[in-house]
């Protein structure tokens, strides 16, 4: 039987999207969704391919019956689906597949919940037109006569561009000074794990011929015959040349890269210079698994020429966990890791550091390779340069309990975040935040969420071990539904498990949400319309109390001695996100933290 019922029995009933019109696939697929939503068959058929019009129009008799046996109620249902999107992720001659991804809102007596989408849909062109074929299978739109195309990595998808094809030109090589050194494509064997006790400076170059890759290193040059890397004599510099073609996201890993074995918990960071100049060209810093090369996880520099991507890889299906907008063509890359749990941040000095994610749980071996790689999905080749290698033990992070100091502020430079919070922009490009009088403001731009995959809503994080009792004053007025800001303590190995107190809901109330395995349940919600509210959050492992005020002297439960089980370290986090086409704000003042 076709992947279709899922769609229009679990997504079609609870989404009402807007038709946008356009004869694109991502379009066509926004039309086809608006038709089943809204249960008008007739248009249903006219989007649907030919192949899947009797599987639609059977399952159709379904949905009209469960609209009748529902009173009519789809006519009072509201649905708020700005933070979805509809991305065509890859696109050869007539067969398109469409990502649907993102969250949306379904309101119903009285009650919102929060869902997730992430799917991806077959579009065929028949009769001029782009229709609906069915469900996608890992991304790979199945023709339904001859072979497959392959698809374009889901993380490297762009959110407005037209996806560039894939294909290679077998003409085409990357653009290489002649005299460059060439090694064989013969792989270089890999050295023992080394064991990282101490920072070291990691040099590419052998000491014995200084254009010749360091013993310590091995070269993985892919099938391309115009993949190679050299090594500057005078200042060391590696620069990796990927030929056309070649992909890091496949199951044969073409793209050219070096691996560095180590053993047990480290850090690395790197410069790369690099001047993408089409899309599906990057590079990067990566850790892989020495026993499983399908399982790493990555960030790097590219996708789209203008970001910093943070992904992680099971069994060679890929996962875009974190994007940022970047444009600069010099960036610090650097992973820690830590057991299980990886930190990923960029910079732009080496000195300064943004935190893409911290503490995310991610399983590898204890042995492992770290990489340094770039590719080219596109007709032409790419190159790029990384020096300034460090490899070392974690830095050591500063613990804090409920007696430490607890401010926004830098002391030596007062409109700077305190080192002890970190700052997570996450992939809205126009997130940011500013620091004046002590008092914080997040900004958000359009389209982010808390409770999507990637968590795209910007915040800053504070470590914490013990019990504690802290509190914030927000100033905050959401003029659209689905705007919110707040304060929430989460797990600190586990990213799927926490709790909020926030202000939004339609700008007019407060409420508490608990979140077990990346799954949301609203807890309790009162009306409050002021624009000044204050919230407090009491751990007392394994229990949590919720409290809200308009004065920050009376308080208000939201809920009291709540069992939520946080271990000993967690993390205390403000947040603002908008899931709708418009930004916002929100000002955090008044901070306290305490022993409960």
């Amino acid at each position: 039987m076709k992947k279709i019922s899922l769609i229009i029995l679990i997504i079609g009933l609870s989404i009402i999207f807007v038709a946008c019109g356009g004869d694109s696939p991502d379009k066509a697929a926004e039309e086809w969704f608006q038709a089943v939503a809204t249960f008008d068959g007739a248009s249903t058929l006219t989007l649907t391919c030919d192949a899947y019009k009797d599987e639609v129009q059977s399952l159709g008799f379904v949905v009209f019956g469960l609209n009748i046996l529902s009173g009519g109620l789809a006519a009072d249902i509201e649905v708020d689906t700005s933070g979805l999107r509809f991305n065509t992720i890859s696109q050869s001659g007539n067969e398109a597949v469409v990502n649907v991804r993102g969250s949306y809102a379904q309101g119903m007596l009285g009650a919102a919940i929060e869902q997730q989408v992430d799917t991806n849909i077959i579009m065929v062109k028949e009769d001029g037109k782009w229709k609906y074929c069915g469900e996608s299978q890992g991304g790979v739109a199945i023709k339904s006569l001859g072979e497959q195309e392959p698809s374009l990595p889901a993380t490297d998808i762009p959110s407005t561009e037209t996806v560039l094809s894939a294909t290679p030109s077998p003409t085409e090589k990357p653009a290489v000074p002649s005299d460059t050194p060439k090694p064989s494509n013969t792989p270089i064997p890999t050295s023992t794990p080394v064991v990282i006790s101490e920072d070291m400076d990691i040099p590419f170059s052998s000491p014995d011929d200084p254009i010749e890759l360091d013993e310590n290193w091995s070269w993985s040059p892919g099938p391309s015959e115009s993949s190679a890397y050299r090594i500057s004599q005078d200042t060391g510099v590696l620069t990796l040349i990927a030929g056309p073609g070649t992909n890091l996201w496949k199951n044969e890993n073409s793209a050219p890269r070096i691996e560095y074995p180590v053993t047990g918990d480290f850090q690395v960071q790197v410069r790369l210079d690099l001047d993408p100049r089409e899309k599906w060209q990057g590079a990067g810093l990566a850790i892989q698994s020495k026993t499983d090369p399908g399982t790493w996880v990555t960030v790097r520099r590219g996708c789209c020429g203008q970001s910093i991507n943070f992904a992680q890889t099971h069994d060679n299906r890929s996962e875009g966990v974190t994007t940022i907008p970047y444009a600069k063509t010099t960036t610090y890359l650097k992973m820690i890791r830590e057991g299980e749990l990886l930190s990923i941040a960029v910079s732009e000095n080496g000195v300064n550091w943004i935190d893409l994610r911290t503490a995310h749980v991610f399983s590898l071996p204890d042995e492992v390779y770290i990489l340094l790689y770039v590719y080219s999905t596109t007709g032409h080749g790419i190159t790029a340069d990384f020096s300034e290698l460090r490899i070392g033990p974690p830095e050591e992070k500063q613990v804090n309990t409920a007696d430490s100091p607890f401010t926004f502020e830098r002391s030596a430079d007062p409109n700077q975040l305190n080192s002890a919070w970190s700052w997570l922009p996450n992939a809205s490009p126009d997130s940011t935040f500013n620091i004046t009088d002590g008092k914080l403001t997040l900004i958000t731009g359009p389209k982010t969420d808390l409770w999507d995959k990637k968590n795209s809503a910007p915040r800053v994080e504070f470590p914490i071990e013990g019990n504690f009792q802290v509190q914030v004053r927000l100033d905050f007025d959401p003029s659209k539904k689905w705007q919110f800001a707040g304060l929430g303590v989460r797990h600190a190995t586990d990213t799927g498990n926490w709790v909020v107190v926030r202000r939004g809901c339609c700008g007019q109330a407060a409420t508490f949400i608990q979140t077990l395995n990346n799954s949301s349940e609203t807890v309790t919600g009162y009306e409050y319309a002021d624009t000044t509210i204050y919230f407090r959050i009491k751990n007392e492992d394994p229990l949590i109390s919720l409290y809200y005020s308009s004065d920050g002297i009376n308080w208000t439960p939201l809920k009291e001695e709540f069992v939520m089980g946080f271990p000993e370290q967690a993390y205390i986090f403000l947040f603002v996100y908008s899931t709708t086409n418009q930004g916002i704000s929100a000002t955090f003042s008044e901070l306290g933290l305490s022993p409960p």
